[in-house]
Order: structure tokens, then C-alpha cells, then sequence
């Protein structure tokens, strides 16, 4: 049961429960304090017996409805598998379409001004993309002797350059 859908059908079995109880209230006439007293712990007894077993049904037969009825998502076996036809739909839903030779575009050549750096995270990893005074653009990314990645400590050490192809430089393209 969906602990969304008791918060929002809360209001509306409350409301059953209160026409129920509003509806089951016979009080006969009794002639002692004492008896009037047992009959209405007696009839606060049933209503309440009514009132429970009447949202009882009412989540029972509502669980039912949503567990024949209601369409169901649940991952698969396979939903994580990367050789897996679902995750490899997803993954065609989600990243662009490759360029010839295996390129990507992770950003466009104009986002990247002149001495500065811009972080990317795409593809499954973290790289950040410079262009130098001299107009070179770099795609620097991971850096094995440190385990991190370039942005989180700067540029004095390692970094790696990737030579643009001319294709994608005059498309615009990193």
C-alpha cells in the first residue's frame, strides 16, 4: 500500500467513518442512569467494531484495485545490466549520438573563453575543458597519481591534452 495514497484518502475515510457512526446511532429510551450509561459504551463499542472494520475493507479492497488494475513498474533483473536491451534503450534515450570515430560532443567551442575553465560531467565521468591564451583548447580530465580530477586542485601538475580533429573544429564542436 502506498503511504502517499492513505495521506490523500485520509480525508474520505475519516468522512465514511463519521456517516457510519452518525448512521448507527440508535439510543433506546432506558429508564436508569446506570443503563444508559452501558448502552452507550455498548454502542460506542459497535460503532467503533464498524467503524475499524469499514476502513479495513476499504484499504483491502483499494490495495486490490491498485495491485490488479493499477499498471505496474518494477525493475526487471536485467534493469541494470549494460548489456541489457532496456539499459541500452535508455542509454540511447539519454546521451547524443556519437560522431564518427567514437566523438562526442560535451560542449560547444564558443562556451569556452579565453583562460578559462569550464567543468563538464558527461558520460560517466568529470572533465573540464580550457582554452589557453594562445587560443589551444584542452580537455583535461582525471589524473591517476592524485585520484581526482583537475578542477579540484588546479592546474600546476598533471593534465593530459586531446587533439581536436579538424571536423569538429570547424562545426564548433568539442
Amino acid at each position: 500500500m502506498d503511504l502517499d495514497w492513505l495521506r490523500a484518502t485520509w480525508p474520505w475515510l475519516a468522512t465514511c467513518t463519521a456517516a457510519l457512526a452518525t448512521m448507527l446511532q440508535l439510543e433506546p429510551r432506558t429508564s436508569s442512569a446506570i443503563d444508559q450509561r452501558m448502552l452507550t459504551l455498548i454502542i460506542a463499542g459497535r460503532q467503533l467494531c464498524l467503524s475499524v472494520s469499514l476502513q479495513s475493507a476499504t484499504l483491502f479492497f483499494v490495495g486490490l484495485y491498485q495491485l490488479l488494475l493499477a499498471p505496474v513498474r518494477r525493475p526487471t533483473k536485467d534493469f541494470h545490466n549494460p548489456r541489457s536491451s532496456h539499459f541500452k534503450a535508455l542509454r540511447a534515450q539519454h546521451f547524443p549520438p556519437g560522431f564518427p570515430n567514437g566523438w562526442h560532443c560535451v560542449c560547444n567551442a564558443k562556451d569556452i573563453e579565453n583562460g578559462r575553465v569550464k567543468s563538464i560531467s558527461a558520460l560517466g565521468t568529470y572533465m573540464v575543458a580550457f582554452r589557453g591564451q594562445d587560443k589551444t583548447v584542452r580537455l583535461p580530465s582525471f589524473t591517476p597519481s592524485a585520484r581526482t580530477w583537475v578542477p579540484t586542485w588546479g592546474w600546476a601538475a598533471w593534465w593530459w591534452e586531446i587533439p581536436c580533429n579538424s571536423a569538429a573544429i570547424l562545426r564548433g564542436v568539442i
